[in-house]
């Protein structure tokens, strides 16, 4: 387009010159004729910027994560004048289309119509724009280009994505008991007393293998005085700062992870809390199935925002008087948070932080080596690959993997 302009105004000035040295009908048509092309050109591009008729359309409205959903537009030259130059600009950042569908020039025949089927994919939980993002028209000479933004394209509720865990390497149920602190009453250790035949739905980790091996039959453990391990999932709602696009990837990796973390839990018939801030503290008990799709489809509708500290949240919560295991989710690791977690650390309870942040700073790193040397795991989460490494790896690697994709049910 540049080169196209140079040009143009070479020849005119080349033609002003033919003109004043030569004159002529010749040399005066030359010249009005350069002069007139520019305002042809720049007219056209008004014209079919103000005539070409645009359409797309999605599938359904309301999507998980990761899920291809059909998606097509079209271009309609309803005139008598072709189309020469359109071009298409996507949304990619928080969604990806078929490669078939990204062809960059068009060319409308007057009366022509193009249409494109194709599949998209979102990355990203959240509320936003698909398809379409700009249509940019440039004249049959490449002098002009007018580029306007796609105002009316769909908008797709995005879901979470719940990675399914086979093992999960951060939580104390698939530890050998004996190693386990059971806090009760001030006494610690396992109140062991007899053995019976292993029944549907108990923990693995209670199995006693010795007696199992003599037996012949699969054994589990039984105390005097039951154990209940409780489990807290505590979710920080706060604003985050920084770019929109950074922002809806924590969000959605922190859902994501939570989510997880749930339905590892659901899987295994665990009763569990959720606790976060939304209009007030919400402690959401999931009891079964049912209860975790409930709150999942909840999820849709959380907005970030929420003004209590992720530290207050934890010193808030009602644990149980036996074991518990709190997982924190958080964007902000900070001093308040620390002593948060150090006061439930007194009171038995086993608390895991896993910190999603892009970048992490010399403060920041500080606090989580301190943390780390009171015992307190920290994990730092870059990106939505890695918190699926960490939730089924932990720091050792060593275990079985499978992602499933999961819609509303």
């Amino acid at each position: 387009m540049v080169r196209n302009r140079i040009l143009l105004s070479i020849s005119l000035i080349l033609s002003v010159i033919f003109v004043s040295f030569y004159g002529g009908t010749t040399a005066y048509l030359l010249f009005y004729s350069l002069v007139i092309l520019p305002v042809i050109a720049w007219g056209y591009t008004a014209y079919v910027y103000l005539r070409l008729h645009f359409y797309q359309e999605v599938g359904q409205r309301k999507v998980v994560k990761g899920e291809l959903v059909p998606y097509y537009f079209k271009l309609v030259n309803k005139d008598y004048l072709t189309y020469s130059h359109i071009k298409l600009y996507f949304h990619q950042e928080f969604s990806t289309i078929q490669a078939d569908a990204l062809e960059t020039v068009y060319c409308l025949l007057p009366g022509d119509e193009i249409k494109r089927e194709t599949m998209l994919c979102c990355k990203y939980r959240g509320e936003y724009a698909v398809g379409v993002k700009s249509i940019e028209i440039t004249d049959f000479l490449y002098l002009f280009r007018v580029n306007y933004p796609v105002m009316w394209g769909p908008k797709l509720t995005v879901l979470p994505k719940v990675c399914e865990l086979e093992q999960l390497m951060l939580t104390t149920l698939d530890e050998d008991p004996k190693t386990l602190s059971y806090h009760m009453g001030g006494r610690e250790g396992f109140l062991e007393s007899d053995v019976k035949k292993y029944t549907g739905g108990e923990p693995r980790k209670f199995i006693h293998w010795k007696a199992s091996a003599k037996k012949g039959e699969i054994l589990v453990r039984q105390y005097t005085e039951p154990m209940e391990l409780s489990q807290y999932l505590l979710m920080d709602l706060r604003r985050l700062e920084g770019e929109v696009f950074e922002q809806v990837v924590r969000e959605d990796c922190l859902l994501t992870g939570a989510l997880s973390l749930g339905w590892y839990y659901q899987n295994r018939h665990i009763q569990y809390e959720i606790v976060y801030e939304q209009n007030g503290i919400k402690e959401c008990t999931i009891h079964n199935e049912k209860d975790f799709w409930q709150f999942y489809k909840r999820t849709t509708d959380f907005k970030f925002y929420s003004d209590l500290s992720i530290g207050t949240l934890l010193k808030r919560i009602r644990t149980s008087q036996s074991f518990n295991d709190v997982y924190v989710l958080t964007s902000l690791l900070d001093a308040e948070l620390g002593c948060a977690v150090l006061e439930q650390i007194k009171k038995g309870n086993k608390v895991t932080i896993l910190l999603i942040i892009p970048h992490l700073d010399e403060k920041v790193y500080a606090l989580k080596e301190e943390l780390e040397n009171q015992g307190i795991k920290t994990y730092i989460i870059h990106h939505q690959e890695h918190l699926y490494e960490i939730l089924k790896r932990g720091e050792e690697g060593r275990c079985s993997k499978k992602e499933v994709l999961f819609s509303m049910s």
